[in-house]
């Protein structure tokens, strides 16, 4: 049986807000930036990797040891555009804990994000976790808008060895009064479920539902070669994106490339690299 983590976003003086705005969403479709998320389409309702803390947190309850991966994507369209991250997570006895930075922006313009989380495991194959993120956009020394907190819950249960289904929700309780704003600021329901076929390959199906965005739909494929390279391909409906990755494990060490393409932003390449203890 594979390991657990193998389971597997015209005013003048407005203009540039409004960019990085409309930027959260081109650069991924979540933002929970591990490569190999990126490639599946986006479907992390049933992943239980090196983004666990930011993306579903029952993913935490399944973690061996602790981890330390580090993330950086560019759009390849958008100027100065970046998303870097930085996760740490450490398995406790009954699950897993972990903390997860990021940062998007512009030269000016800023968005910062840290998630705390926590996962467990309630009952053989079942795991269940909650987070707590704290986030601030600013541009220069002034704040574009105030601080946003916000919570997610999230299960996933293992039905047999080649079975999972998945849940998550995401409440943001932001802090500012506007309706409007990145996808960050809005409640997220998903979905999930995977399933392995011909032993090493691994079949994602996701669904995301936000206020005003209608259904969105995840698909994915990940097949293993040789217990230590991993090929990814994957497809988001809203907004429409095409992905593909390669990962590759060679001990402690694991390395992943992601590449998103969208036909309204162009592509956007993806690296995470990994070290676990």
């Amino acid at each position: 049986m594979p390991s657990p983590r193998r389971w597997m976003l015209r005013r003048p003086g407005m203009l540039i807000p409004v960019f990085f705005l409309s930027s959260s969403v081109a650069a991924g479709q979540f933002p929970a930036r591990e490569a190999t998320v990126v490639s599946l389409g986006g479907s992390f309702t049933n992943a239980s990797g090196f983004s666990s803390a930011a993306g579903n947190q029952a993913g935490l309850g399944w973690i061996d040891g602790p981890s330390l991966s580090l993330h950086q994507s560019l759009p390849l369209l958008t100027g100065g555009l970046t998303f870097s991250s930085i996760c740490i997570q450490s398995a406790t006895t009954s699950g897993g804990i972990g903390a997860h930075l990021s940062t998007l922006g512009i030269p000016g313009l800023n968005q910062s994000s840290l998630w705390v989380s926590s996962g467990v495991m309630l009952f053989p194959g079942v795991s269940a976790g909650a987070g707590l993120n704290v986030r601030l956009t600013s541009t220069g020394d002034r704040f574009f808008h105030r601080p946003g907190i916000g919570c997610a819950l999230g299960i996933q249960v293992r039905i047999g060895e080649d079975l999972m289904i998945g849940g998550h929700i995401r409440h943001p309780a932001a802090w500012t009064p506007e309706t409007s704003g990145p996808a960050v600021d809005h409640m997220m329901i998903s979905s999930g479920v995977s399933c392995i076929f011909f032993r090493n390959h691994t079949y994602y199906t996701e669904f995301h539902l936000m206020p005003g965005t209608g259904l969105q739909i995840c698909q994915g494929i990940r097949s293993i070669i040789g217990d230590r390279v991993g090929i990814s391909f994957g497809f988001h409906n809203h907004p429409c994106s095409f992905t593909g990755g390669l990962d590759w494990d060679p001990g402690n060490w694991t390395i992943q490339f992601a590449y998103e393409f969208m036909p309204d932003n162009g592509p956007t390449p993806h690296i995470t690299l990994a070290r676990e203890w």
